[in-house]
């Protein structure tokens, strides 16, 4: 969430969220409700070796990928190396 007052928030619905760096992972203060950068950080490079680890297990995917990739740098190969079209010439 973006923001700290949102309706949601207001109604106590939802409550405030925010980071702190620190030896806590969660804590509460002042109604906001912190937790760790670090921690979530440890938990996305967990989350993407998971990820990463199933292009071991199914092949396939790989084949998936690098056509997606192909395709995604084609593209953007297309967008920049265009000429443009000068008036006069």
């Amino acid at each position: 969430m973006t923001n700290l007052n949102s309706r949601e928030v207001s109604k106590k619905k939802v409550r405030q969220i925010s980071f702190s760096v620190g030896t806590k992972d969660f804590h509460e203060r002042d109604g906001i409700h912190y937790f760790s950068f670090y921690g979530l950080i440890k938990a996305y490079g967990a989350a993407l070796v998971k990820w990463l680890e199933t292009y071991n297990s199914d092949t396939e995917k790989r084949v998936d990928f690098v056509d997606r990739y192909d395709k995604t740098i084609s593209d953007s190969r297309l967008a920049v190396h265009t000429n443009p079209v000068v008036a006069g010439e």
